[in-house]
């Protein structure tokens, strides 16, 4: 594909995305005024980029009372790499890794937790358990490091505080 071809494209695609976004904040409120119950299903956002091919591309999605989060999708429709905001208060970031099989499971997790808001890392397995945790102390006002591994039988080995 030539590089003009490309950004003609790629303006396109972001004229539409666009127009999607802008589309869905001004019919919101004629929505709400309409149809209570249905204004409730649609006080979310969700935006979906979809190929030519029929399969999406990603998604974004903002739901009411539900964190937000954007979506990236394989050739196969398998969610590969998600990133978004968790609906907890606080609302803490993360980022999602995922396989390329159908159960669109997470492999590797990256995101913030604890009243410190440190910094973890988790990797699950095949069975969708998590295998080893990695991070700062969640509660420790000092966040010394601290390591967990999980063995096949789930017995927990665990160096620092955790």
């Amino acid at each position: 594909m030539s590089p003009a071809r490309r950004d003609v494209l790629s303006i396109l695609a972001a004229g539409l995305l666009g127009g999607l976004l802008s589309s869905s904040l001004v019919f919101a409120p004629t929505l709400a005024a309409q149809d209570a119950p249905q204004a409730r299903r649609a006080a979310g956002v969700l935006i979906r980029d979809v190929g030519f091919g029929g399969r999406r591309g990603a998604q974004l999605a903002k739901l009411a009372g539900e964190g937000a989060g954007l979506y990236f999708f394989d050739e196969k429709d398998h969610g590969r790499l998600n990133g978004g905001i968790y609906p907890e208060n606080p609302a803490l970031p993360f980022l999602a890794l995922g396989p390329d099989n159908a159960t669109n499971a997470v492999k590797g997790l990256l995101r913030l937790a604890g009243p410190n808001h440190s910094g973890v890392v988790v990797i699950k397995d095949n069975a969708d358990r998590d295998r080893i945790v990695l991070g700062l102390g969640l509660g420790d006002p000092d966040e010394e490091p601290f390591l967990v591994y999980y063995d096949k039988s789930g017995k927990k080995t665990v160096f620092g505080l955790f």
